[in-house]
């Protein structure tokens, strides 16, 4: 119940193969029975010997002939920094996926999270068929790190760090209205979409969204430039503390033919940069994630010919835990408490799939009864807690 197949390695080939959840034993740890991806490449070499084979990148890596059904995500591989595995990862050359297809996966795309120094060479997806359970948004992205359970900022695929990323006869779709793009590329060299079909809510995402300098490449030719407006900005609901994430949505339409839209955004002194494939007269719906504000105060927000004032308050004056409130902790911890809400954060430094109790709490001592229950609303993630 935790991966089907977890693999690195170079010159390696998985064919004809079903893989399908979920599990009928449960996991070890967490005694679920989901299965959280059919495939999980770990690029990860930890220096140990190894009679088969020397360390290197998992290079010439091909899956063909597959079928994957009830899968959290078909295909996980993350080895930036802020992902499971990171340490000592020697990296990825090429891996080519053929003949897939996938029936309701779950809410965490197909995906590859690379660092920027040591990007994934190639991807290759050729006749690939993905159907996603869908029902969810941009904003359900938000604070999320690179784990198999992440639901990131696209429902079919998504890759950061990838040198070459190539999509020959590619169809997804989602059996419940998501509204994230199909396809999020950060940091992608160079991305070639032939025959690339996806499904699209009409009120949501651009199927295509692109954040740093891509070569676009359309059924064989380069994607041309189109122009565009911008005609909403919608700033947060909720009042907006210093120091913590927020996003803002900006509504733009095509006003011109189809091809690649250029999406401006500027926050205070910071420029986004983020370009979105639209039909002629297409609208869409573009969420800037995870913005932080250091400083309270008003700042101005533009995209286009727009702008609005958003105005952050200042974080609360912490002070000490109070009865009748304890804490405990058994690594390096700080605590926090301000206007009725804690703030814990606490270190730990025990690699992925080592287990052990390394821990900061905030505590009422014998305030739960034998029958009683406590939950427990985690309001503000750290944005790489794992």
């Amino acid at each position: 119940a935790a991966n089907a197949i977890r693999v690195g390695g170079r010159n390696v080939l998985f064919t004809n193969s079903v893989i399908y959840g979920p599990g009928r034993s449960e996991h070890g740890t967490s005694l679920r029975h989901h299965t959280e991806a059919g495939f999980q490449i770990l690029p990860n070499g930890d220096g140990r010997s190894n009679k088969f084979a020397k360390p290197g990148a998992v290079d010439n890596m091909v899956l063909s002939g597959l079928t994957m059904i009830n899968v959290g995500t078909p295909f996980y591989v993350a080895y930036s920094a802020d992902a499971p595995y990171s340490s000592n990862n020697l990296g990825v050359g090429s891996i080519v996926v053929h003949d897939l297809t996938v029936i309701d996966a779950g809410k965490t795309p197909f995906y590859i999270s690379a660092p920027p120094d040591n990007p994934a060479k190639q991807i290759v997806l050729n006749n690939v068929r993905m159907t996603f359970t869908g029902n969810a948004s941009d904003n359900d992205a938000e604070g999320q790190g690179f784990s198999p359970f992440s639901i990131l900022q696209a429902y079919g695929l998504y890759a950061r760090n990838v040198a070459d990323l190539e999509l020959h006869n590619v169809q997804v779709g989602f059996a419940v209205t998501d509204k994230r793009p199909a396809l999020f590329g950060e940091n992608v060299g160079k991305l070639n979409l032939d025959r690339f079909e996806a499904q699209r809510a009409p009120d949501g995402a651009p199927s295509v969204e692109l954040s740093g300098n891509t070569q676009l490449i359309v059924n064989g030719q380069p994607a041309v430039p189109s122009a565009s407006h911008v005609t909403e900005i919608s700033l947060p609901v909720q009042q907006v503390t210093a120091g913590d994430p927020f996003s803002v949505l900006v509504s733009v339409a095509d006003s011109g033919n189809a091809g690649l839209v250029s999406v401006p955004f500027t926050i205070g002194n910071q420029t986004f940069d983020r370009r979105v494939l639209l039909r002629a007269g297409e609208k869409a719906k573009v969420d800037f994630l995870n913005l932080r504000g250091s400083m309270s105060g008003n700042i101005s927000v533009t995209s286009g010919e727009i702008t609005k004032q958003l105005d952050l308050l200042p974080p609360p004056l912490p002070e000490p835990i109070a009865s009748p409130f304890q804490t405990f902790s058994n690594v390096k911890t700080e605590f926090r408490q301000a206007d009725g809400s804690f703030y814990i954060r606490a270190a730990g430094d025990l690699p992925v799939m080592q287990y052990d109790d390394q821990y900061g709490a905030i505590y009422e001592a014998h305030a739960l009864l034998n029958e009683g229950s406590i939950v427990v609303r985690l309001d503000n993630p750290d944005l790489r807690t794992s």
